[in-house]
């Protein structure tokens, strides 16, 4: 029993999204040096990919009768991919625009980081069950998972 199924996710979502805009700063501060920053993508990647432990699992957990629709809308959260192209070419026609595109990356993260870190929970939300497996769940002790 060391870590929490929650505290397991909150660390997974950390190293994805509080690590990683630091990995990013690192690459802003390479500037040119194409080694370090080719080494800093690299570990960047490896980094981004704890989020899948993190929020990618998380709809299982506190909506387990539900995962595919809460799936459904965190994909809208992908729309901002189809405004991204838009975005980088107005920060690109400025000078040192990567640097601010890069800023940008490095505050949604941090945001995402924290605002994950503070609400998210594994407990079973209350409009995930119906009445009857509210008061069974009650009758049962809670199911704890540790890593």
């Amino acid at each position: 029993k060391f870590l929490s199924k929650i505290n397991t996710r909150k660390l997974f979502h950390f190293i994805g999204t509080g690590l990683s805009p630091l990995i990013l700063l690192g690459v802003i501060f390479a500037e040119c040096d194409q080694t370090t920053v080719i080494i800093l993508w690299i570990f960047l990647g490896f980094f981004i990919n704890a989020t899948i432990v993190g929020f990618t699992l998380s709809p299982i957990d506190f909506a387990p009768n539900y995962p595919a629709v809460i799936n459904g809308l965190m994909a809208i959260g992908s729309l901002a991919g189809a405004i991204e192209p838009s975005v980088t070419s107005a920060l690109l026609k400025q000078g040192n625009g990567w640097n601010k595109v890069f800023y940008l990356t490095i505050i949604l993260n941090f945001i995402s980081c924290f605002v994950y870190l503070i609400f998210m929970t594994a407990d079973p939300q209350p409009w995930n069950s119906s009445q009857e497996d509210i008061d069974s769940v009650d009758n049962n002790e809670k199911d704890e998972t540790y890593l």
